[in-house]
């Protein structure tokens, strides 16, 4: 902090009133005059004292502040003299050149974490596509998760059963209304109406090739909202998974993770789970993911998750349900973008910056590990395409515009009689 002195500084001192006779005994003593050099060396080379200077923040001389355009009304906040001044501009490269090191060896160090996480991430794959413990029913392990289905069972029952009249929150009403009702024994179809195969080389993406890339197919000609299977799994606390497993990058589920709708809960299919783990994801998915209760079966405090048809699937045709991308997140902003780029109303999109680029690159290359490539048929309308397409468009150089120059004597019109007339 600059420091001014004034010739009037030690006269308001003197005339300050009620001091008592202890006071006048014991002599104050400033801090910061411990540190003034006294000294006046300004760029006038006048030892004198105007009675108005400024102190230099690091050799701690005065100069007058009439030399160095120092005005009363606008003193500055810090102050160097001229020959300070110098002086640190003269190391000022060395301080930039160590914090510019610094940076990169900090990104270094973010890359390599961020390297060794997806590599953790591509080995849990590879380990849960090998090998799965099948299940025909759904594991509960956690307390939270059971209290869960016994509290939405009980919501249930008081608003289509006992008809008691409760007020609950829109939120819950709108949730228990989504829940399908069904039998237990139609829980697993009698006729299986689809099949894991695997998936054909070309929509590997970047998914590892010594593991097998599997998906559900329709076996036969199925019509619209028809239930299919049952989701089975380790059932746990969707707010559990979402503080981890990059939930805040990716904005959607790995592969094998199925999340209920309205309820704080997922299936987790990648140790243990059914044939219906395989689903992938696409921007146009034939099917989704419903809640079922089955009211007539009080053994039972599962609330289940099955997969129904959104449309008629063609038999052969893969069963595919969609992203889901959570809102508030960089992909979901982009996915709004996409929904908009074919409307009158789009806005024009400004270039990304190099953080959002590498940023979605990482999605990109974590899905594509997870999934291998989306499920689209149609790669026109796929959101993923368009997402890479927007990354290579914008990291590819521009290039330079060749200023128009004088023709050289080569490139000019030969000369002809006429110029001589």
């Amino acid at each position: 902090m600059s420091r001014l002195k004034s010739k009037y500084s030690n006269l308001l001192k003197d005339q300050t009133p009620f001091s008592s006779s202890e006071e006048e005994e014991e002599e104050e003593v400033d801090i910061d005059d411990q540190y003034d050099s006294g000294v006046i060396r300004c760029i006038c080379d006048d030892p004198s004292d105007d009675g108005f200077t400024i102190q230099c923040e690091h050799c701690l001389d005065w100069q007058h502040a009439s030399c160095v355009n120092v005005k009363r009304n606008k003193i500055p906040k810090h102050y160097l003299c001229n020959r300070c001044s110098r002086l640190i501009k003269k190391k000022r490269p060395a301080v930039e050149q160590h914090q510019k090191e610094l940076k990169v060896e900090r990104k270094k160090k973010r890359d390599e974490e961020e390297e060794e996480e997806e590599e953790e991430m591509v080995d849990n794959a590879t380990m849960n596509q090998k090998g799965y413990v099948h299940t025909s029913r759904c594991i509960i392990r956690q307390r939270a998760v059971a209290n869960i289905f016994k509290e939405v069972r009980q919501y249930w029952f008081q608003l289509n059963k006992l008809k008691t009249p409760v007020t609950l929150d829109a939120a819950i009403v709108k949730g228990l209304e989504s829940l399908m009702i069904m039998e237990s024994n139609l829980l697993i179809p009698s006729i299986p109406k689809v099949s894991v195969k695997p998936i054909k080389r070309s929509m590997r993406g970047s998914y590892n090739e010594k593991i097998p890339l599997k998906g559900v197919f329709a076996d036969i000609h199925i019509p619209e909202d028809r239930y299919l299977m049952e989701v089975t799994g380790e059932v746990k606390l969707k707010s559990e998974y979402k503080s981890n497993n990059h939930f805040s990058l990716l904005g959607t589920p790995l592969r094998h993770i199925f999340f209920y709708r309205s309820l704080d809960a997922c299936i987790d299919a990648r140790e243990f789970g059914n044939e219906a783990r395989f689903i992938r994801r696409s921007c146009q998915p034939n099917s989704e993911i419903k809640s079922i209760i089955l009211p007539n079966d009080n053994d039972d405090i599962i609330i289940h998750m099955g997969i129904y048809t959104t449309e008629e699937l063609d038999k052969g045709e893969e069963v595919t349900i969609g992203w889901n991308w959570q809102r508030g997140l960089l992909i979901h902003q982009k996915y709004q973008e996409f929904l908009k780029k074919n409307t009158n109303d789009e806005p024009k999109r400004k270039p990304e910056s190099t953080e959002v680029r590498n940023t979605l690159r990482r999605v990109i290359k974590l899905l594509e590990t997870q999934y291998g490539e989306c499920g689209c048929e149609d790669k026109e309308e796929c959101f993923i395409e368009y997402i890479k397409e927007e990354i290579e468009s914008e990291s590819e150089p521009k290039p330079k515009r060749k200023r128009p120059g004088r023709p050289r004597l080569s490139e000019s019109k030969p000369l002809t009689a006429k110029f001589f007339r």
